[in-house]
Protein backbone atom coordinates (compact mmCIF):
# COMPACT_ATOMS: atom_id res chain seq x y z
CA UNK A 1 0.00 0.00 0.00
CA UNK A 2 1.66 3.33 -0.95
CA UNK A 3 1.74 5.79 2.12
CA UNK A 4 0.63 8.88 2.46
CA UNK A 5 3.54 11.52 1.91
CA UNK A 6 2.31 13.63 5.41
CA UNK A 7 2.62 9.31 6.20
CA UNK A 8 6.30 9.48 5.34
CA UNK A 9 7.33 12.05 6.87
CA UNK A 10 6.04 11.37 9.95
CA UNK A 11 8.02 7.81 9.82
CA UNK A 12 10.77 9.27 8.77
CA UNK A 13 11.30 11.95 11.16
CA UNK A 14 10.33 9.13 13.85
CA UNK A 15 13.20 7.28 12.67
CA UNK A 16 15.62 10.17 12.36
CA UNK A 17 14.68 11.17 15.61
CA UNK A 18 15.36 7.94 17.20
CA UNK A 19 18.56 7.25 15.79
CA UNK A 20 19.95 10.90 16.95
CA UNK A 21 18.73 10.17 20.59
CA UNK A 22 20.13 6.30 21.16
CA UNK A 23 23.60 7.86 19.78
CA UNK A 24 23.29 10.74 21.77
CA UNK A 25 22.63 8.63 25.29
CA UNK A 26 25.29 5.69 23.75
CA UNK A 27 27.94 8.13 23.86
CA UNK A 28 27.08 9.32 27.21
CA UNK A 29 28.64 7.78 30.75
CA UNK A 30 26.95 7.08 33.90
CA UNK A 31 28.92 6.59 36.98
CA UNK A 32 26.40 6.58 39.10
CA UNK A 33 25.53 2.70 38.72
CA UNK A 34 27.47 0.01 38.58
CA UNK A 35 26.33 -3.06 36.51
CA UNK A 36 27.30 -6.22 38.91
CA UNK A 37 25.74 -9.54 37.79
CA UNK A 38 22.32 -9.04 39.92
CA UNK A 39 21.44 -6.22 37.29
CA UNK A 40 22.75 -7.89 34.36
CA UNK A 41 20.33 -10.54 35.11
CA UNK A 42 17.30 -7.80 35.85
CA UNK A 43 18.37 -6.53 32.84
CA UNK A 44 17.92 -9.65 30.73
CA UNK A 45 14.90 -10.79 32.27
CA UNK A 46 13.25 -7.41 31.24
CA UNK A 47 14.51 -7.92 27.28
CA UNK A 48 12.76 -11.45 27.62
CA UNK A 49 9.57 -10.33 29.42
CA UNK A 50 9.01 -7.01 27.25
CA UNK A 51 10.11 -9.21 24.14
CA UNK A 52 7.27 -11.69 24.42
CA UNK A 53 4.49 -8.61 25.07
CA UNK A 54 5.63 -7.45 21.58
CA UNK A 55 5.60 -10.81 19.93
CA UNK A 56 2.05 -11.60 21.67
CA UNK A 57 1.18 -8.10 22.54
CA UNK A 58 -2.46 -7.35 24.02
CA UNK A 59 -4.97 -6.12 21.71
CA UNK A 60 -7.26 -3.29 21.68
CA UNK A 61 -9.72 -3.08 18.76
CA UNK A 62 -10.83 0.21 17.08
CA UNK A 63 -13.71 -0.43 14.46
CA UNK A 64 -11.88 -1.93 12.10
CA UNK A 65 -8.60 -1.32 12.94
CA UNK A 66 -6.42 -2.54 15.79
CA UNK A 67 -3.74 -0.98 18.31
CA UNK A 68 -1.14 -3.61 20.55
CA UNK A 69 -0.42 -2.65 23.83
CA UNK A 70 3.12 -3.72 25.65
CA UNK A 71 4.41 -2.95 29.03
CA UNK A 72 6.71 -0.86 27.71
CA UNK A 73 6.35 1.67 30.63
CA UNK A 74 6.71 -0.54 33.77
CA UNK A 75 10.24 -2.11 32.11
CA UNK A 76 11.09 1.63 31.24
CA UNK A 77 11.00 1.87 35.43
CA UNK A 78 12.41 -0.99 36.08
CA UNK A 79 15.54 -0.05 33.77
CA UNK A 80 16.08 3.72 34.60
CA UNK A 81 15.94 3.21 37.96
CA UNK A 82 18.39 0.27 37.90
CA UNK A 83 20.82 0.75 35.62
CA UNK A 84 22.66 3.25 33.57
CA UNK A 85 20.69 5.22 30.33
CA UNK A 86 22.90 2.86 27.56
CA UNK A 87 21.62 -0.43 28.98
CA UNK A 88 18.00 0.82 29.29
CA UNK A 89 18.52 1.66 25.50
CA UNK A 90 20.15 -1.07 24.43
CA UNK A 91 17.78 -3.61 25.85
CA UNK A 92 14.96 -1.23 24.26
CA UNK A 93 16.36 -1.36 21.34
CA UNK A 94 17.35 -4.98 21.26
CA UNK A 95 13.38 -6.11 21.93
CA UNK A 96 11.70 -3.77 19.28
CA UNK A 97 14.66 -5.41 16.43
CA UNK A 98 13.95 -8.66 17.66
CA UNK A 99 10.19 -8.35 17.73
CA UNK A 100 10.04 -6.85 14.25
CA UNK A 101 13.03 -10.25 13.25
CA UNK A 102 10.34 -12.47 14.85
CA UNK A 103 6.81 -11.23 13.24
CA UNK A 104 8.58 -10.50 10.35
CA UNK A 105 7.23 -6.69 10.07
CA UNK A 106 7.51 -4.67 6.60
CA UNK A 107 10.74 -2.47 6.86
CA UNK A 108 8.89 0.68 6.83
CA UNK A 109 7.07 -0.32 9.91
CA UNK A 110 9.97 -1.86 11.82
CA UNK A 111 11.96 1.46 11.08
CA UNK A 112 8.97 3.49 12.68
CA UNK A 113 8.29 1.29 15.46
CA UNK A 114 12.21 1.43 16.52
CA UNK A 115 12.27 5.25 15.71
CA UNK A 116 9.29 5.56 18.28
CA UNK A 117 10.91 3.18 21.01
CA UNK A 118 14.34 5.13 20.73
CA UNK A 119 12.38 8.71 20.67
CA UNK A 120 10.08 7.86 23.76
CA UNK A 121 13.11 6.10 25.71
CA UNK A 122 15.78 8.95 25.29
CA UNK A 123 13.32 11.48 26.09
CA UNK A 124 11.77 9.90 28.77
CA UNK A 125 15.28 9.05 30.36
CA UNK A 126 16.17 12.95 30.09
CA UNK A 127 13.39 14.13 31.53
CA UNK A 128 13.59 11.90 34.52
CA UNK A 129 17.21 11.96 35.33
CA UNK A 130 16.80 16.18 34.92
CA UNK A 131 14.34 15.43 38.09
CA UNK A 132 16.97 13.23 39.62
CA UNK A 133 19.53 11.03 38.94
CA UNK A 134 19.09 7.35 40.09
CA UNK A 135 21.93 5.93 42.56
CA UNK A 136 22.85 2.74 44.08
CA UNK A 137 20.11 3.98 47.30
CA UNK A 138 17.11 4.71 45.47
CA UNK A 139 15.46 7.74 46.76
CA UNK A 140 11.73 9.41 46.69
CA UNK A 141 12.95 11.84 44.31
CA UNK A 142 14.37 9.31 41.91
CA UNK A 143 11.27 7.30 41.88
CA UNK A 144 8.95 10.83 41.15
CA UNK A 145 11.61 10.71 38.41
CA UNK A 146 11.05 7.46 36.90
CA UNK A 147 7.09 8.43 37.11
CA UNK A 148 7.23 11.53 35.19
CA UNK A 149 9.90 9.90 32.87
CA UNK A 150 6.99 6.85 32.28
CA UNK A 151 4.18 9.48 31.88
CA UNK A 152 6.46 11.14 29.34
CA UNK A 153 6.86 7.91 27.35
CA UNK A 154 3.64 7.34 27.26
CA UNK A 155 2.56 11.06 25.65
CA UNK A 156 5.61 10.28 23.38
CA UNK A 157 4.81 7.32 21.92
CA UNK A 158 0.87 7.84 22.03
CA UNK A 159 1.52 11.24 20.08
CA UNK A 160 3.98 9.69 17.63
CA UNK A 161 1.46 6.41 16.80
CA UNK A 162 -1.79 8.75 17.07
CA UNK A 163 0.38 11.38 14.21
CA UNK A 164 0.24 8.59 11.70
CA UNK A 165 -2.79 7.15 12.11
CA UNK A 166 -4.51 10.31 11.59
CA UNK A 167 -2.18 11.03 8.27
CA UNK A 168 -3.76 7.61 7.26
CA UNK A 169 -7.54 8.54 7.52
CA UNK A 170 -8.68 7.72 11.06
CA UNK A 171 -9.66 11.10 12.99
CA UNK A 172 -7.87 12.30 16.12
CA UNK A 173 -11.22 11.91 17.91
CA UNK A 174 -10.75 8.00 17.68
CA UNK A 175 -7.26 8.25 18.65
CA UNK A 176 -7.46 9.69 21.67
CA UNK A 177 -11.52 9.61 22.86
CA UNK A 178 -11.91 5.82 22.47
CA UNK A 179 -9.58 3.90 24.74
CA UNK A 180 -7.72 6.44 26.44
CA UNK A 181 -8.61 5.14 29.66
CA UNK A 182 -7.86 1.63 28.57
CA UNK A 183 -4.16 3.06 27.58
CA UNK A 184 -3.64 5.44 30.50
CA UNK A 185 -5.23 2.57 33.28
CA UNK A 186 -2.72 0.12 31.14
CA UNK A 187 0.39 2.20 31.60
CA UNK A 188 -0.28 3.66 34.72
CA UNK A 189 -0.92 0.16 36.47
CA UNK A 190 2.32 -0.95 34.25
CA UNK A 191 4.51 1.78 35.80
CA UNK A 192 3.42 1.06 39.23
CA UNK A 193 4.08 -2.54 39.11
CA UNK A 194 7.56 -1.13 37.99
CA UNK A 195 8.63 1.04 41.05
CA UNK A 196 7.71 -2.12 43.30
CA UNK A 197 9.80 -4.60 41.36
CA UNK A 198 13.06 -2.06 40.69
CA UNK A 199 12.50 -1.18 44.78
CA UNK A 200 12.04 -4.89 45.47
CA UNK A 201 14.86 -6.11 43.97
CA UNK A 202 17.34 -3.33 44.98
CA UNK A 203 16.47 -4.69 48.60
CA UNK A 204 16.83 -8.32 47.75
CA UNK A 205 18.37 -9.66 44.56
CA UNK A 206 15.64 -13.11 44.75
CA UNK A 207 13.42 -10.23 43.91
CA UNK A 208 13.50 -10.67 40.57
CA UNK A 209 12.22 -14.48 40.47
CA UNK A 210 8.65 -12.29 41.18
CA UNK A 211 9.08 -10.16 37.61
CA UNK A 212 7.73 -13.23 36.28
CA UNK A 213 4.75 -14.64 37.72
CA UNK A 214 3.58 -10.97 38.74
CA UNK A 215 3.85 -9.79 35.06
CA UNK A 216 1.81 -12.68 33.67
CA UNK A 217 -1.02 -12.23 36.32
CA UNK A 218 -1.34 -8.60 35.29
CA UNK A 219 -1.39 -9.45 31.74
CA UNK A 220 -4.06 -12.02 32.09
CA UNK A 221 -6.43 -9.43 34.16
CA UNK A 222 -6.02 -6.73 31.89
CA UNK A 223 -6.29 -9.23 28.78
CA UNK A 224 -9.31 -9.80 30.47
CA UNK A 225 -10.60 -6.38 30.51
CA UNK A 226 -9.80 -5.88 26.96
CA UNK A 227 -11.75 -8.92 26.08
CA UNK A 228 -14.89 -7.68 27.42
CA UNK A 229 -14.51 -4.22 26.26
CA UNK A 230 -14.04 -5.76 22.91
CA UNK A 231 -17.27 -8.17 23.34
CA UNK A 232 -19.71 -5.17 24.63
CA UNK A 233 -18.38 -3.57 21.35
CA UNK A 234 -19.60 -6.43 19.33
CA UNK A 235 -22.43 -6.68 20.98
CA UNK A 236 -23.76 -3.17 20.32
CA UNK A 237 -22.65 -3.56 16.61
CA UNK A 238 -25.26 -7.40 16.40
CA UNK A 239 -27.87 -5.30 18.31
CA UNK A 240 -27.26 -2.34 15.49
CA UNK A 241 -27.38 -4.94 12.75
CA UNK A 242 -30.36 -6.96 14.27
CA UNK A 243 -32.25 -3.84 14.15
CA UNK A 244 -30.97 -3.37 10.66
CA UNK A 245 -32.71 -6.26 9.21
CA UNK A 246 -35.44 -6.41 11.81
CA UNK A 247 -37.10 -2.94 9.77
CA UNK A 248 -38.25 -5.31 7.36
CA UNK A 249 -40.18 -7.43 9.33
CA UNK A 250 -43.32 -6.87 11.17
CA UNK A 251 -43.05 -4.01 13.71
CA UNK A 252 -45.25 -4.96 16.51
CA UNK A 253 -43.41 -8.62 16.86
CA UNK A 254 -39.92 -7.23 16.63
CA UNK A 255 -41.31 -3.99 18.87
CA UNK A 256 -42.63 -7.06 21.49
CA UNK A 257 -39.02 -9.20 21.30
CA UNK A 258 -37.19 -6.19 22.22
CA UNK A 259 -39.45 -5.27 24.97
CA UNK A 260 -39.34 -9.09 26.21
CA UNK A 261 -35.57 -8.82 25.80
CA UNK A 262 -35.21 -5.11 27.64
CA UNK A 263 -37.25 -7.08 30.54
CA UNK A 264 -35.00 -9.96 30.70
CA UNK A 265 -31.98 -8.96 29.85
CA UNK A 266 -31.84 -5.64 32.37
CA UNK A 267 -34.03 -8.00 35.05
CA UNK A 268 -36.74 -5.20 35.13
CA UNK A 269 -40.62 -6.06 35.31
CA UNK A 270 -41.30 -3.31 33.16
CA UNK A 271 -40.41 -2.05 29.63
CA UNK A 272 -42.48 -0.03 27.49
CA UNK A 273 -41.75 2.33 24.25
CA UNK A 274 -43.42 5.61 24.82
CA UNK A 275 -43.10 9.03 23.10
CA UNK A 276 -42.76 11.02 26.53
CA UNK A 277 -39.20 11.94 27.00
CA UNK A 278 -37.69 9.97 30.19
CA UNK A 279 -36.79 11.93 33.32
CA UNK A 280 -32.66 11.93 33.87
CA UNK A 281 -32.76 8.81 37.00
CA UNK A 282 -34.43 6.40 34.12
CA UNK A 283 -32.42 3.77 32.66
CA UNK A 284 -33.98 5.14 28.60
CA UNK A 285 -32.72 5.03 25.26
CA UNK A 286 -34.10 6.27 22.07
CA UNK A 287 -35.56 4.06 18.68
CA UNK A 288 -36.40 5.47 16.02
CA UNK A 289 -39.92 4.15 15.83
CA UNK A 290 -42.70 4.98 12.81
CA UNK A 291 -40.50 8.12 11.62
CA UNK A 292 -40.52 9.72 15.30
CA UNK A 293 -37.99 9.30 18.07
CA UNK A 294 -39.16 7.21 21.12
CA UNK A 295 -37.98 5.97 24.04
CA UNK A 296 -37.23 2.78 25.20
CA UNK A 297 -37.61 3.08 29.06
CA UNK A 298 -37.34 0.14 32.00
CA UNK A 299 -37.93 0.44 35.01
CA UNK A 300 -38.77 -1.55 38.46
CA UNK A 301 -35.48 -3.35 39.41
CA UNK A 302 -34.59 -4.08 42.86
CA UNK A 303 -33.19 -0.91 44.68
CA UNK A 304 -30.48 -3.29 45.98
CA UNK A 305 -28.77 -3.54 42.03
CA UNK A 306 -28.64 0.22 40.77
CA UNK A 307 -28.75 0.82 37.36
CA UNK A 308 -24.61 1.18 36.05
CA UNK A 309 -22.74 2.11 32.57
CA UNK A 310 -22.92 -1.38 31.75
CA UNK A 311 -26.80 -1.61 31.76
CA UNK A 312 -26.93 2.34 29.93
CA UNK A 313 -25.03 0.64 26.75
CA UNK A 314 -27.18 -2.80 26.88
Amino acid sequence: MELPRSSRVIIGATVTGGLATAALIATRGDRNIHMGAKLWVVAAVVLVMDLYSWVRPLVLFRRSQSQAFHFDEGFFVVLALLTPPVVTVAVFAAIVILAQTVKRRPLIKSAFNFGEVMLSVGIALAVSRAVAVPAPTVSPRAVIGVAIGAVVYFLVSTALVSALVVTMGASWRECISDDMKAQLALSATGAFVGVLLALDIRIDRWATALAVPLLMVLRLLIAAQFKAQHDRARMQGLFNVTLDANRRLSQEAVISSVLEAAREQLRCPTAVLTSNEPGPADMAATIEFGGETQWLTVTGRLREEPFDQADRML
